[in-house]
């Protein structure tokens, strides 16, 4: 991981794994997306930034998991390259958040800006149901 952020290469390695977390469909702008990206990277301290994130520990947010008390929806893509087993993930974080997992067959790390009419349906038919369950609650059912 090192050698990706310690040389002129960077932006354009990190760039190249990029295009791999949208394995289906790109978004229309993505190549002006990318290039903008790769601009960004070049920026004195942007790459040194990008890896303090990568490799940052991660055990303070993963210990607050459980105390997450608004409803949850966790997207996952069954394609996400940064797992194993993406819809395992999804699984595993839904039950610790005490919320809802779904995963988008083909997608990506990035399901909303792969597959947007998809994963818009599913928020909407999510947050329909927060709705239906808040409403019930305010009514005594």
């Amino acid at each position: 991981m090192a050698a990706v952020f310690s040389g002129p290469w960077g932006a354009s390695l990190w760039t190249t794994y990029y295009r791999r977390l949208y394995p289906t469909q790109k978004p229309a702008d993505f190549e002006r997306y990318v290039a903008a990206l790769k601009a960004n990277l070049r920026e004195p301290g942007r790459l040194a930034a990008l890896r303090q994130m990568l490799l940052a520990r991660k055990d303070a947010s993963d210990a607050r998991l459980e105390r997450v008390t608004a409803p949850t929806l966790v997207l996952m893509g069954t394609r996400d390259p940064d797992f194993p087993d993406p819809a395992q993930e999804a699984a595993l974080v839904a039950e610790r958040t005490h919320g809802t997992a779904q995963v988008i067959e083909g997608a990506g790390h990035y399901p909303h800006a792969e597959m947007p009419d998809i994963t818009s349906e599913l928020v909407v038919a999510f947050l329909r149901q927060v709705q239906q369950v808040r409403e019930g609650a305010r009514h005594g059912a």
